[in-house]
């Protein structure tokens, strides 16, 4: 079923279907520009629904953001630029990092699908990598009411159809890099939509302890020793894991184990 979005300033013809996974309806508001998709989806906050998820597209960001102050670049309607909007997520606010677990599975799994000889992981806290080089990151921004979750954007950015990049950016990848195959955006999109389904329904069913287990599973570089800056000294520890709140566990120089949040300690290359 098609019908025009009340945001008619901002959004093309709107597409909805129904998942045959679970009893939810999705959303597909897609556009040609915008500052984010982030941000267009917060817009959609108050006249969301229940039970929907809402996937907001576009061709191309003109201030598309990655964790902290990073930027996304991307070359329009080269990349799939997309943010998946629920309303009232089963997590309260201590909970929150099964959303993250939610959009890197489903992003992982999609990769997977597409490339089913490459070695895809999640490089903790938000990005997802191919064969050792960064394909989507991951920016997830919440509405909190209290302790519970009111909505939840969670942002991606992740490399199709793209062949250059920036010399800086030079540990990016694309999918059409590793199989030569061009693919069209908006059934991609689709397809990881599917997979959002999939993994946002588990936490639906309470299977945050499950979520977690799986993208422990699927780590960057687990069990790795690796250097971090951390109160601006580099150490290097080794990567232990996970908690299910977010923090990643390493060993210490000393032989201790700790867990840190991704705003208190940061990877060195």
């Amino acid at each position: 079923m098609r019908k025009v979005n009340q945001f008619a300033g901002y959004f093309m013809h709107c597409a909805e279907s129904r998942s045959e996974i679970t009893n939810m309806k999705i959303v597909y508001h897609p556009t040609d520009i915008t500052g984010s998709t982030n941000q267009l989806a917060m817009q959609l906050v108050g006249s969301a629904e229940q039970d929907t998820i809402y996937v907001v597209s576009a061709k191309f960001q003109t201030a598309g953001r990655g964790q902290g102050n990073h930027s996304w670049e991307a070359i329009a309607g080269q990349n799939i630029l997309a943010s998946f909007l629920v309303i009232n997520p089963p997590a309260t606010v201590g909970e929150q990092f099964s959303l993250s677990h939610v959009i890197a599975l489903a992003a992982l799994n999609y990769i997977k699908n597409e490339l089913p000889a490459s070695d895809v992981k999640i490089k903790w806290p938000n990005d997802i990598y191919a064969d050792g080089r960064k394909i989507a990151g991951i920016l997830i921004e919440n509405v909190m009411m209290g302790n519970q979750l009111k909505a939840s954007v969670m942002g991606i950015g992740l490399n199709v159809n793209q062949k250059l990049f920036s010399p800086e950016l030079d540990n990016a990848v694309s999918l059409i890099f590793k199989d030569a195959r061009e693919r069209d955006i908006s059934a991609e999109i689709e397809k990881l939509a599917s997979e959002f389904v999939v993994q946002y329904e588990k936490l639906k069913q309470r299977q945050a302890e499950l979520l977690h287990q799986h993208y422990d599973n699927y780590l960057f570089a687990k069990g790795n020793r690796h250097s971090f800056l951390l109160d601006g000294e580099q150490i290097i520890c080794q990567i232990l894991g996970t908690h299910i709140d977010g923090k990643i566990r390493l060993l210490m120089p000393d032989g201790t184990e700790k867990g840190f949040y991704h705003h208190e300690i940061e990877w060195m290359k």
